[in-house]
């Protein structure tokens, strides 16, 4: 797409000639002349070259005044070049306007994200505040759960002496008992048996008397015998 300027021109001198009213143009151009009106509407146009991409309104109107340029040679330039400032002077009152929305809502944001931030930060700081307290009543409970489970062992261990020290007494006792149990047994069994030893003894003493009784001759009858009887000497 030709600039405006190159636009200008060509309608200024459509075969591309080097022509008298081309050749004003550019020296109105190159020595910024005030004088001609074609020369003050060529400068603004090219000062301002990039508005037709920024305001499709005033990029109409710049291209109705380019066919007017072409078509009408006398039109009155004045005009045009005062309505064309008029127009720059609200395009660039609506871009200062914009810019400062534009500003003022990325103040806005940039507010809004600090605050957003800020809250964050908060929320992360009394994150770790909260979870390193509950590290630290973690730690204490784990601490006294092992003080706890150390005191249950000591407990524990008191405990089987305890036990075992009952069990030893008791133990000992039903030894003693027992062992006082067997020997009544063993007392009573040993006398069971000397008594039988006895009796046996006894008896055989008996027995072997009466056996020399009967091997020996008739006793005389105590009527008879004076004094002891030889038999009981």
């Amino acid at each position: 797409m030709a600039t405006i300027k190159q636009e200008i021109i060509n309608a200024a001198e459509p075969d591309g000639s080097d022509g008298p009213d081309r050749k004003r143009l550019r020296r109105a151009e190159d020595q910024g002349s005030s004088d001609d009106p074609n020369a003050q509407v060529i400068k603004l146009l090219l000062a301002n070259d990039t508005l037709n991409n920024e305001n499709s309104e005033l990029k109409m109107r710049i291209q109705q005044l380019e066919e007017a340029l072409r078509n009408r040679p006398s039109i009155d330039i004045g005009n045009k070049v005062e309505e064309m400032d008029n127009w720059i002077k609200k395009l660039e009152k609506i871009h200062d306007e914009d810019i400062d929305l534009l500003k003022k809502s990325i103040s806005d944001l940039a507010g809004k994200i600090d605050g957003k931030i800020d809250n964050l930060s908060q929320n992360v700081d009394n994150l770790s505040q909260k979870n390193e307290k509950v590290e630290k009543n973690q730690q204490k409970k784990l601490d006294k759960m092992a003080r706890n489970i150390e005191q249950n062992e000591k407990d524990l261990q008191k405990f089987r002496q305890k036990i075992q020290a009952k069990i030893d007494k008791s133990m000992k006792a039903e030894n003693e008992k027992s062992m006082k149990h067997m020997n009544e047994k063993f007392e009573k069994f040993r006398k069971q048996i000397s008594a039988k030893i006895e009796k046996s003894a006894k008896n055989e003493e008996q027995d072997g008397q009466k056996k020399l009784r009967r091997g020996r001759p008739r006793c005389p009858p105590k009527s008879k015998i004076a004094g002891r009887n030889r038999w009981d000497r």
